[in-house]
């Protein structure tokens, strides 16, 4: 069998990837052993070369995970051995050079290269026992014990982590001696002595407890890869005590902190922060970066080794811990935690060896308060960090910042500088010189109101205690009873405002907790709490800044690592403290951020000490003093989880939307789950002390921690799925009785825990009551069927004391009235919320009547007055907080219900006391304000946000209870005054918004229907707060009151048009003075929620559609319809509207002023050049939304035809094309239709209406009907449109592609010219007599006159009333109507001669423009002149070069009167364009009251004009070149073939009289020549041709004229005509042939070839002949310019075909077509 393989396969590229792999794998160890042969031999040297040369190959320069074993293997090795060389160049180095022959820096750089080599070569293999003892006594020389210790585990360690198991014993893996075992061991345990870490006592680890033993290496096993990560990135350090020594990079440093509460917050910071979604309780267990110590800075930034540091037993309990091992440690029963967190643990540890940036998130357990106060604690942290510095952590990078100068003080000066109390700084800000005058406006706000309070039942008044509120008089009042102790517990409050506070205030402020809850899950909650629980603040205590300056005093003096830190933290605040015999965090208030902060702290050492407190219970020689602290410090873990345990519980059952968020509840279930298990562990820690502690020595104080836990253990089985509620009520009644049995004192408050009551005796006995009476309840109610209707009747008949109570809920009712108030208003909570879903007013007054009572009782009861402060507190702010919720809620259900039911202000004076509680905190803001103090409003911005929406409640409820007190006595003027005074109030602060803008929504309603004529400015300025939309008036315009704009709702869109419509009609008519931009803003609003007619929903609108559009398609403009228009008789018979919501809207004319409003800035843009016709489609839908609603206002039909009228103008003023093509024009006609019928329908409403009507509508309007009216139809009449509007079919006959409409012309129409001018003139005196200022219906109104043939005074007359009314009525000269009086006096006096020269002077002389020439003539010519000059006059006043025909006239009479074709020329040439380079050939501009269109006229009849004066002066290139462009501009002018016909043709003349060619020369030419004979002579004359060129022939001239007229031939095809051009261009190629042959002489041809062909030649035969000619001569023809040739001079030299036939020069302008005239 024979093998062969394919030419055409080649290697894969992998293939030999690999082989080259394998030979440089090759190449490596052979080098290797290279260079370790000449290591032996001690040539360093080469060998070090050698090692280099080996670590430049590609295969050593790859990553560590993805290399094969085999390069790993090869890395080890030359890392191992090239430490091993480096180290023995140093030795050699040392030994045998003098200290002085070598730097120091080269020493320790070599030392650097070992020590990098070493460490590198134990991340790709295991070290073994010579690397890792060689490293061992590196580290010892160094003075490094904790990295010698890392190197002994290590080498215990190294063993196990390649081959053992988590379940095998490492030990007995060894292949080593017991007695080398035993050393080892024994160094281990002597480092471990040298750190002063407890896990082992002395002789700990012996020759008979080696077995023990196991745990050592256990706990360091997965520290091994940061270990030597970490040992990698050392570096010496020269300023030490030793040459050698070493600093590690990764130690922290704490800036001295002023206060616990900082404190905690900067070691919270020193947890690593988690990413990602995984979660780990301790996320310090998953950096890679260690913190092996930290230490707080010093004034000079030293901090010393922890290596030489020593700490006793009792000060530090255990060295930095390993990773927890769950799987181990923990009994299957105790075992409850969530298997996500044990495979995020697994996850994240396999990704620790892939990135060393890798953090996982801290499983956070949310506690109830974290929420509310999340934005307190940062502001709070954030303030103390700017403080601080900017911030309390460094990382010590460099030795230079120690000595650094910017570093902080010391941190008891630190201390020093900040140590002031909240009373100090109150008295400081009490102690400002206040001056009184800033405060007025509070004082004239209380007077102010107690004067609308007058006439109140009941003597109802606000007190001002401005003065003593802000000033040290405060004090005295107090004393004398002046002030409340109320209103002086809330001024001291919110001076001195604390994160306890907002949490006492915002604490479950939105009832979420509680709203969803039933009665029994009220009665069985732990967080109804007494009010009487004794109230401690830990920032009160005296030996708290002792105990801070003590700890930081051992931070500065012993550097910790980060968990003796954080453990030393909690035995602070969670063990028992014997100078106050109990724990901190169970009995002293802590600030809430310090809280959080702890709790953090707790939750990173949960496992870790869990497990070291579990192997010191192991031991058997514990003592009792740490056994002790561990037992307190376990229930307190315990009390937190419980705590947050039960927080977590009750957002899982009063959450509403879990289902769209289904992951957060899994995420929340699964915390739970985790917290259980945690629950349970620490329990059983605690149980398992408190049994060692009874057989030791059982004291009161062990007993007493464990009353404690049992109460927890109770609380916590109420809401564990495992427990039921009898199993409850058995073990709280064991524990009352042994409570009451017992002599010790017990009365512990959990003042920091929400959830969790005070435990004492009396409470004990409380709560078992309220068992008992939640036992009772749940037999009444079966809580598994609907039964509302019962439980509220049995609410009811607790809670509203109805006599007498029904004997089943006599228990119940006895329990609640001995409960505390805060369960009280829990349970009123649930009645009320049932009132507001079932929106019954009565019930929810009465039932809030009774609330208030109940908490002004408890407010100004005998039990506050006696209370402490801190007590009077909580108290006080938990009776705002339910005041607040239960005020705004009410308020809410009025809303809901448009403030319609009548009120029981009952209350009212009870309301009051409130509401002056509000008043103090409006004082001490402005206070904090205009004396720049830091107010609660900066301290805490959430809390102030619910202040203020309990204040604008307040202030609603506050007015509607006085507005039901007054009743019919309530003016109108005092009702907008109060409401202005609370606005004011309000709104000064900014915050008139808050509440949901509460207030202010009642605001809008009562103004709204208040119907006073002062309301405006109040209405406007709550439009303002509530919108955004700023309306002002005359001598008013709203204030800022920065508030949150929020969106309108429909029912307010409704209720503010049915005001502000009428409004905007009142006071002047919007057609003439529209609205202006911010009430359009408010009316866009309203549209935009109103929206639309529904066409659909309402048979009315279909019909009112259908007749609007059969009136614009069908009615055709007659003299019938102008006839019924102008009498009213014309009907369409719109529907109005009934059944429908809008109705009043759209009658009172919102979709009206939305049209007229987004018209009139149609205009206005129009008049800069920026309006768009597409702007227009919604100013049309929006009228005709008007009509179809049934309104037939005369001005929505008004504004309809100008809106058509602006579309017409559009289609025309730009381009010609839409006036030159047929269809399109009909269609702009189609536009122009229907603003004439618009315009007619406006007529028609104008003469229905009745005479009172008539006054009514205002000249202004009347006259912008028929004024407007006359110019559209006028327009219509005349060019460009020339009636089509009148012909024309709005109906298309069908759609083109691409939405074009065809157009159908009908044939016949009555209406005659006459008439039309008739009704014109009618029109126009209509709008004279409303307006006799405007001269455009003068000057329109003579043109009409002069159309129906009035006499030419008359005309004259007009025209002169139009020049001076527009002289008298503007600054600038207006040139139309002075021009057209020359222009008719010209015509009159020398072309129709209707006026003697006399008269035309006189007119002249009559005109206020012209009549400064003062010339009296009495001859034609002369007039003629004068007219000249009064032309010449209107052209040098018109500056912006806007008229034109001024310029035209002049050319003209030039020509008619004085044959000065000449000037004419130069006058034209201002409107004619010949230059080359520009590509206009008439620029004219539209003036405004130009009819559209009709520039486009004027253009074709100017070039008209200017051809015939260039046909006359025969001037052939200005010709060529106007016919040039005149091809290019098509779309500038009318008729743009016949304008070039008539410009070819006049040229073609031109030519062939320059040329000297008769009308029949090229017939005649054509017919001396046989074709064959045309075609050889051709042959020689092109050869010819092709050797001499043109350029010097006498007749180049032609050749240049040939190419011309070839260019227009071209020009003209598909054009026009283009017969005269095909002569002529034949006629030259003939001329120019016959003048060759005349030149060349004879010419003989072959007989023979010219038989071949035809003997006649006809024109079509010369054409290949002409381009033959072209082709040839193309390249000399470029250099002829037309310059060179002087036409003029040759065409007067030779003869002339016109002198056959001499006439007046006059009349060759009468050639070709006949121009039009204006």
């Amino acid at each position: 069998m024979s093998l062969f393989r394919a030419v055409n396969i080649e290697d894969n590229e992998g293939d030999a990837e690999d082989h080259t792999k394998e030979l440089q794998i090759e190449e490596g160890f052979k080098i290797f052993y290279k260079a370790l042969t000449l290591q032996k031999e001690a040539q360093l040297q080469e060998a070090e070369q050698l090692y280099n040369q080996l670590f430049s190959l590609n295969i050593m320069q790859s990553e560590t995970p993805t290399i094969s074993p085999v390069i790993r293997t090869l890395n080890y090795l030359a890392y191992r051995n090239r430490g091993i060389l480096r180290l023995h160049i140093l030795q050699f180095t040392t030994v045998k050079s003098k200290s002085t022959d070598t730097p120091h820096n080269e020493l320790l750089n070599v030392l650097i290269l070992c020590l990098k080599d070493l460490v590198k070569a134990l991340e790709y293999e295991e070290g073994d026992s010579f690397l890792t003892q060689l490293l061992y006594d590196i580290f010892t020389m160094l003075g490094y014990k904790r990295i010698a210790r890392y190197m002994v585990e290590y080498e215990l360690m190294k063993w196990d982590n390649q081959y053992g198991s988590e379940d095998e014993l490492p030990v007995s893996k060894y292949n080593i001696s017991r007695g080398q075992l035993q050393n080892t061991l024994s160094l281990y345990d002597f480092l471990l002595q040298q750190f002063n870490d407890d896990i082992c006592d002395s002789g700990f680890i012996s020759n008979n407890h080696i077995q023990l033993f196991e745990r050592v290496p256990l706990r360091k096993r997965k520290r091994e890869g940061p270990i030597f990560s970490s040992i990698s990135s050392f570096k010496l350090n020269t300023s030490n005590r030793s040459p050698f020594s070493m600093d590690l990079d990764h130690f922290f440093k704490l800036k001295p902190s002023p206060s616990w509460d900082l404190l905690l917050s900067n070691i919270e910071e020193l947890i690593p922060k988690s990413k990602g979604k995984t979660k780990c309780l301790d996320d310090y267990l998953l950096t890679d970066v260690a913190i092996e110590r930290v230490s707080l800075e010093a004034p000079n930034g030293d901090s010393r080794d922890s290596a030489d540091t020593e700490y006793s037993d009792d000060e530090l309990l255990y060295r930095t811990p390993d990773p927890p091992d769950y799987a181990i440690s923990q009994d299957l029963s105790k075992t409850r935690q969530d298997t996500s967190l044990f495979k995020g643990e697994e996850s994240h540890e396999r990704e620790r060896s892939s990135s060393n940036k890798e953090h996982t998130i801290n499983l956070e357990v949310n506690s109830s308060f974290n929420a509310a106060l999340e934005e307190e604690h940062r502001i709070h942290s954030t303030s103390k960090k700017v403080n601080e510095h900017r911030g309390n952590l460094e990382v010590v990078t460099s030795p230079n910042l120690r000595d650094s100068p910017d570093a902080p003080p010391n941190h008891l000066e630190v201390q020093k500088s900040n140590r002031s109390s909240r009373s100090r700084r109150n008295l400081d800000s009490l102690s400002i010189v206040v001056a009184m005058d800033d405060f007025t406006h509070n004082t004239e706000f209380i007077k102010s109101c107690n004067i609308f309070l007058t006439n109140c039942p009941g003597h109802i008044q606000l007190f001002d205690y401005t003065e003593a509120l802000i000033d040290e008089k405060l004090r005295s009042q107090r004393a004398n009873g002046a002030i409340p102790i109320p209103d002086i517990d809330f001024v001291s409050i919110l001076n001195n405002w604390t994160q306890n506070c907002s949490a006492l205030l915002l604490l479950n402020i939105e009832m979420e907790s509680f709203e969803n809850f039933s009665v029994i899950d009220i009665l069985s909650s732990t967080s109804i709490n007494d009010f009487d629980v004794t109230i401690r603040n830990f920032n009160d205590l005296q030996m708290g800044e002792t105990t801070l300056n003590q700890f930081l005093a051992m931070i500065e003096k012993r550097s910790l690592n980060i968990y003796q830190l954080k453990y030393l933290i909690l035995k602070q605040f969670f063990s028992h403290n014997d100078d106050l015999n109990a724990r901190i965090i169970t009995d002293y208030e802590l600030e809430r951020g310090a809280l959080k902060s702890l709790r953090k702290i707790m939750d990173s050492v949960d496992v870790t000490l869990l497990n070291h407190i579990r192997a010191y219970l192991n031991r058997s020689n514990g003592s009792t003093i740490k056994l002790f602290e561990f037992f307190t410090i376990s229930i307190s873990f315990t009390e937190q989880l419980v705590n947050d345990y039960i927080s977590l519980k009750i957002v899982l059952k009063t959450k509403k939307d879990w289902a769209s968020n289904r992951s957060r509840y899994n995420e929340l279930l699964n915390t739970v789950h985790c917290i259980e298990g945690r629950i349970l562990n620490w329990g059983s820690i605690v149980r398992d002390i408190y049994f060692l502690l009874r057989r030791r020595s059982f004291s009161d104080l062990v007993q007493k921690y464990w009353f404690q836990f049992r109460w927890v253990q109770i609380t916590y089985s109420q809401y564990s799925n495992d427990s039921s509620l009898t199993h409850a009520r058995l073990l709280l009644s064991h524990l009352d009785k042994e409570l009451k049995e017992s002599h010790i004192i017990i009365d512990t408050s959990y003042i920091n825990n929400d959830h969790i009551s005070m435990l004492s005796p009396r409470n004990a006995g409380i709560q078992l009551s309220k068992l008992n009476v939640l036992n009772l309840f749940s037999s009444i109610i079966d809580t598994s069927v609907d039964n509302a209707s019962t439980r509220i009747e049995m609410l009811e008949s607790l809670l509203l004391e109805k006599n007498p109570v029904a004997e089943e809920y006599y228990e119940l009712n006895k329990f609640i009235h001995g409960s505390s108030i805060e369960l009280k208003l829990k349970l009123w909570q649930i009645l009320l919320k049932h009132y507001l879903e079932t929106e019954d007013i009565p019930k929810y007054n009465k039932g809030y009547n009774l609330v208030i009572a109940l908490l002004d009782q408890e407010l100004h009861g005998e039990f506050y007055k006696n209370a402490e402060f801190l007590h009077r507190q909580k108290l006080l702010l938990r009776i705002v907080a339910f005041f607040g919720e239960f005020t705004i809620k009410f308020v809410s259900l009025l809303e809901q219900v448009k403030y319609c039911e009548a009120l029981d202000p009952e209350s009212m004076p009870l309301l009051a006391t409130f509401v002056q509680l509000c008043v103090v905190v409006l004082v001490l803001e402005d206070f904090a304000q205009i004396y720049g103090q830091e107010s609660i409003s900066r301290k805490s911005p959430r809390s102030f946000h619910r202040l203020s929406d309990i204040i604008c409640a307040s202030f609603c409820l506050f007015f509607l209870y006085w507005k039901s007190l007054m009743g019919a006595a309530a003016v109108k003027e005092n009702i907008n005054s109060f409401l202005s005074l609370l606005h004011k109030a309000l709104g000064d602060r900014g915050i008139c918004d808050c509440a949901n803008g509460i207030f202010l929504k009642m605001l809008q309603r009562e103004l709204l229907t208040l119907d006073c004529d002062d309301s405006d400015n109040e209405l406007f300025q709550c439009l303002n707060c509530r919108f955004g939309v700023s309306l002002s008036k005359e001598k008013f315009s709203p204030f800022n009151h920065n508030c949150r704009h929020g969106s309108m709702s429909k029912d307010d869109a409704l209720d503010i048009s049915l005001y502000i419509l009428p409004y905007i009609f009142n006071k002047k008519n919007p057609f003439l003075s529209p609205p202006r931009s911010e009430m359009k803003i408010l009316l866009d609003k309203i549209h935009d929620v109103i929206g639309n007619p529904n066409i659909d929903i309402n048979d009315r609108f279909t019909i009112n559609t259908a007749k609007i559009e059969s009136f614009f398609n069908n009615m055709m403009i007659t003299v019938k319809t102008l006839k019924y228009a102008f009498h009213g008789l014309l009907r369409i018979e719109l529907q109005p509207l009934t059944d429908w919501e809008l109705t009043e809207v759209a009658q009172n004319g919102l979709y009206y002023l939305q049209g007229l409003t987004a018209l009139n800035l149609f205009k206005v843009r129009k008049r800069s050049m920026q309006g768009r016709s597409a702007e227009l489609g919604f100013v049309i839908k929006m009228l005709k939304n008007d009509l179809l609603c049934g309104n037939n206002r005369l001005e929505t039909w008004l504004c309809l035809g100008q809106c058509y009228n602006f579309l017409f103008e559009d289609d025309v003023i730009w381009t010609s094309d839409k006036l030159n093509n047929e269809n399109r024009k009909m269609a702009t006609a189609v536009y122009q239709k229907k603003a004439i019928l618009c315009y007619i329908m406006a007529i028609n409403e104008y003469s229905r209406s009745h005479r009172f009507m008539k006054i009514k509508i205002s000249k202004e309007v009347s006259h912008a009907l028929f004024s407007g009216f006359g110019k559209l139809l006028f327009g219509a009449l005349v060019e460009p449109m020339n009636k089509l509007a009148f012909f024309v079919n709005s109906t298309p006959l069908f759609v083109k592609h691409q939405g074009a409409k065809a157009y159908e012309k009908l044939s016949a129409n009555n209406i005659g010219d006459p008439l039309m001018y008739k009704v014109l003139e009618l029109s126009f005196q209509l709008a004279i007599r409303t307006s006799d200022e405007d001269w455009v219906n003068y000057y329109y109104l003579a043109k009409v006159q002069r159309k129906l043939g009035y006499s030419a005074h008359v005309v004259v007359r007009t025209l002169l009333l139009s020049c001076k009314v527009s002289t008298r009525k503007s600054t600038e000269v207006i040139i139309e109507p002075h021009y057209k009086l020359v222009s008719l006096l010209f015509k009159f006096v020398l072309r129709e001669q209707k006026l003697t020269v006399a008269e035309g002077t006189k007119y002249l002389a009559e005109d206020p423009v012209v009549s400064s020439l003062g010339k009296v003539v009495d001859c034609e010519n002369d007039f003629a002149r004068l007219c000249l000059q009064g032309l010449s006059k209107l052209n040098q006043i018109d500056k912006r070069n806007w008229q034109h025909k001024p310029l035209y006239r002049s050319a003209r009479i030039r020509c008619e009167i004085f044959n000065d074709f000449q000037g004419a020329k130069q006058e034209m040439l201002a409107l004619v364009n010949l230059k080359a380079h520009s590509k206009a050939l008439v620029s004219i501009w539209k003036p405004e009251n130009e009819i559209p269109g009709k520039h486009f006229v004027y253009n074709y009849t100017y070039v008209i004009f200017f051809v015939d004066i260039l046909s006359e002066l025969e001037d052939i290139n200005s010709m060529i070149t106007l016919c040039k462009k005149l091809r290019k501009i098509g779309q500038n002018l009318v008729q743009p073939s016949k304008a070039w016909d008539h410009a070819c043709t006049k040229l073609c003349i031109l030519v062939r009289k320059y040329c000297g060619m008769d009308d029949k020369y090229t017939e005649k030419a054509l017919a001396v020549y046989h074709y064959g004979e045309l075609l050889e002579k051709k042959r020689l004359f092109l050869a010819d041709l092709s050797e001499t060129g043109i350029l010097h022939l006498e007749n180049r001239v032609d050749y240049y004229l040939l190419y011309e007229m070839s260019e227009f031939r071209r020009m003209t095809n598909g054009f026009a005509p283009t017969g005269m051009v095909d002569d002529t261009f034949f006629g030259i190629y003939l001329k120019i042939f016959q003048e060759w042959e005349h030149r060349k002489g004879p010419i003989e041809v072959s007989t023979e070839e010219v038989k071949k062909y035809k003997p006649k030649v006809a024109k079509r035969d010369i054409l290949p002949l002409c381009s033959e000619l072209l082709k040839l001569v193309s390249k000399d023809l470029v250099s002829l310019k037309p310059h060179d040739f002087d036409f003029e001079l040759k065409l007067s030299s030779e003869l002339r075909i016109d002198d056959q036939n001499p006439e007046n020069t006059g009349r060759l302008l009468k050639e070709g077509p006949q121009a039009l005239h204006i």
